[in-house]
C-alpha cells in the first residue's frame, strides 16, 4: 500500500536525526568540528546525486572513526539514496543490509559498556529501524515488528531533549503530525494508535517547519516530509511544491526532487509551469528507469489535460506503468496517476469495460484526497 512508501521516508529521515543528535553527544565523535564538517558535505553529496564524491567522504570519515557505528551508517545512507528504491535484486541491497548490520553490531559492543550513551544509542535505533524499512518494504515485515518498541521509546526521549539537541524538532513535529494524521487517513490503525501519546497535527507542522528552517542535517528531510504532508493529508499541492522547489534549487542534480516539482504542479493543474521539469526528467534520467517511470506518467498527464493527444498519453502511461511494475508499492502513486488517466481516455474513446476496470485498479490504490484533482 501507498503508506509503506512513507514509512519508509520516516525512516530514511531519522536516519539524519541519528546523525545530527551525534554532534550535541558529549563525548562523541561528532563533537569533532573537522568529522562534523566532513559527514556534512558527504551528506550534501548524497543530495546532490554526487554518490562517487560522497563515497570518497564517508570512507575518510569511516577511517577516522573506527570502532564507530558513524561509517557503517553513512555508507547504509549512501546505498539507501543511490539506488532508490531499494529492492533484493538493486545492486546496492547487500551492502546496504551489511553496513546497517556491522552499525548495529558496534552499537551493542559499546552500549553493554555504556547504556547512556546517547550519541550510539541514536545511530543504533536508526541503523535497526532502516533496516526495519527495508524488510517492510519488501514484504519481510515479520522481521521489523521485534524493534519497534525500543523504536518509539527513543523517539520518545526526543520531546524532553528538543531544546537540547534542537535536530529532535524533526522527530517530535513528525511524531506529533502523523500521530493524529495517520489514523484519520486510516482508521484501521485507529486502536493501535490510541494506545500511544497523542499528537497535535499543528504543532507537528510548526516544527517540521522550524526543523527545514533551522536544523544543520535534517533541513532537507524535514522539507520531503511537508512535502509529504502537505500533498497526502492536507491537500494543498502549492504548498507541497514550494517544498520541492526549495529542495530542487538546492540540491539541482537530484532528478527526485525534479520529479517532485513537476508533480506537485501538475496536480495543482500548473500544467505549463511543470514543462521545464518534465524536460530536464527526460533529458537527464534517460539511463535511470525509476526517474523515467514517473516521467512517463507525468507526461501522460500533460498529453492528456492540456493536448488532448490521447494516444500519446495512453502510450506514456502504458510505458510507465510496465516500468513500475518492478518497484511494488513504493510507488502506487503513480499508478493511481496513470490508472485513472487510462479511465478517462478509454470513455472518451466509448471503451466502457476497459475504462471501468482500470477506474477500479486506481480507486483500489487512492488512499488520499488530492487524487480527487486528477478527475
Amino acid at each position: 500500500m501507498i503508506h509503506h512508501h512513507y514509512n519508509r521516508r520516516i525512516f530514511a529521515g531519522l536516519a539524519f536525526f541519528a546523525i545530527s543528535a551525534g554532534m550535541w553527544a558529549q563525548p562523541g565523535i561528532f563533537n569533532n568540528k573537522a568529522i562534523l564538517s566532513e559527514i556534512k558535505t558527504g551528506i550534501d553529496k548524497t543530495y546532490n546525486a554526487e554518490f562517487p564524491e560522497a563515497e570518497k567522504i564517508f570512507s575518510d570519515v569511516e577511517q577516522r572513526t573506527k570502532g564507530s557505528p558513524a561509517g557503517p551508517l553513512l555508507f547504509g545512507l549512501l546505498y539507501y539514496y543511490q539506488y532508490a528504491p531499494l529492492t533484493p535484486e538493486s545492486p546496492g541491497a547487500k551492502p546496504f543490509v551489511d553496513n546497517l548490520n556491522e552499525a548495529v553490531s558496534l552499537s551493542s559492543k559499546i552500549l553493554d559498556k555504556n547504556k547512556n550513551d546517547v550519541e550510539i544509542l541514536a545511530m543504533d535505533m536508526i541503523a535497526r529501524a532502516l533496516l526495519n524499512m527495508y524488510y517492510v518494504d519488501n514484504g519481510n515485515s515479520m522481521k521489523a515488528i521485534p524493534e519497534i518498541m525500543p523504536i518509539y521509546r527513543t523517539v520518545m526521549k526526543g520531546f524532553t531533549l528538543k531544546d537540547q539537541f534542537h535536530e529532535f524538532y524533526f522527530t517530535t513535529g513528525l511524531y506529533n503530525y502523523y500521530r493524529e494524521a495517520y489514523p484519520e487517513a486510516h482508521p484501521v490503525y485507529k486502536p493501535i494508535t490510541s494506545l500511544l501519546r497523542t499528537g497535535n497535527k499543528a504543532e507537528g507542522l510548526r516544527q517540521l517547519h522550524y526543523a527545514a528552517d533551522s536544523c544543520v542535517f535534517l533541513r532537507n528531510e524535514a522539507l520531503v516530509f511537508l512535502k509529504i504532508i502537505y500533498l497526502n493529508y492536507e491537500n494543498d499541492p502549492s504548498q507541497a511544491f514550494q517544498c520541492m522547489q526549495r529542495l530542487n534549487h538546492r540540491y539541482p542534480n537530484n532528478l527526485l526532487f525534479v520529479a517532485g516539482c513537476a508533480e506537485t504542479l501538475i496536480i495543482n493543474r500548473q500544467y505549463e509551469q511543470a514543462k521545464p521539469y518534465l524536460y530536464l526528467l527526460f533529458t537527464k534520467g534517460k539511463k535511470d528507469m525509476y526517474v523515467l517511470m514517473k516521467a512517463f506518467i507525468l507526461k501522460g498527464i500533460y498529453e492528456e489535460k492540456v493536448n488532448r493527444d490521447y494516444a500519446t498519453a495512453e502510450k506514456n502511461y502504458l510505458t510507465g506503468l510496465k516500468v513500475a511494475s518492478s518497484y511494488g508499492s513504493t510507488v502506487d502513486a503513480y499508478k493511481v496517476y496513470a490508472y485513472y488517466g487510462l479511465s478517462h481516455i478509454y470513455r472518451i474513446q466509448g471503451k466502457i469495460k476497459e475504462s471501468q476496470e482500470y477506474r477500479k485498479k486506481g480507486e483500489n490504490l487512492a488512499r488520499y484526497k488530492y487524487f480527487s484533482r486528477l478527475d
